[in-house]
């Protein structure tokens, strides 16, 4: 049982000491591309559910759009579609790019290189990305509009904060060093 519970950090304080300022302490490791790529792409989802207006429904073409808003690089919805499947899904659930999409309809190939743009597709129709110039893209879209990444409309989804408590927990104790946890 807890008696008192504090809120120790704002939501900014907390972007910027568990995602931004990780990031870019790996942002010269050529090696932690991927790695950059599975933190920003969950970062970037939140962000475009907020900004779209799909929060927590299936992703639909207002995400698509908003996507091409960041990275105008993708030309359309529909590559942006495509290039949200080959990533995003890829990496965030099998730490690799998707090949087909959930049809079985084959994608472009994806690529990961620090020597090309944040975004780009190629003659062929594949898209590359440099991990850490897409990742200081999606971190500067954030921070540049963090009320709407906060997410005022995601009850079922609020942040976590740092919290301090002034007992042990499960003891009822009084604590010589208060835990300090995460929580929503």
């Amino acid at each position: 049982m807890l008696d008192e519970v504090k809120t120790m950090d704002s939501h900014k304080d907390n972007f910027n000491a568990w995602y931004a300022g990780i990031l870019k302490g790996l942002y010269e490791d050529r090696n932690a591309g991927f790695v950059i790529l599975m933190v920003a792409f969950p970062l970037l989802e939140r962000y475009l559910r907020q900004k779209s207006g799909v929060h927590k429904n299936n992703l639909d073409r207002r995400f698509s759009k908003q996507l091409t808003h960041v990275f105008p690089e993708l030309g359309s919805e529909s590559e942006a579609g495509k290039f949200w499947q080959v990533y995003r899904h890829g990496l965030l659930h099998q730490v690799t790019f998707s090949q087909k999409n959930a049809k079985g309809i084959k994608l472009p190939r994806g690529w990961v290189s620090n020597d090309v743009a944040a975004v780009w597709i190629d003659s062929h129709g594949d898209f590359w990305v440099h991990p850490s110039k897409f990742a200081k893209r999606v971190i500067r879209t954030i921070e540049n509009d963090f009320t709407v990444f906060e997410g005022q409309h995601s009850a079922d989804h609020q942040l976590p904060t740092v919290q301090q408590c002034s007992r042990v927990l499960g003891t009822g104790a009084p604590s010589q060093k208060p835990p300090v946890g995460y929580n929503l």
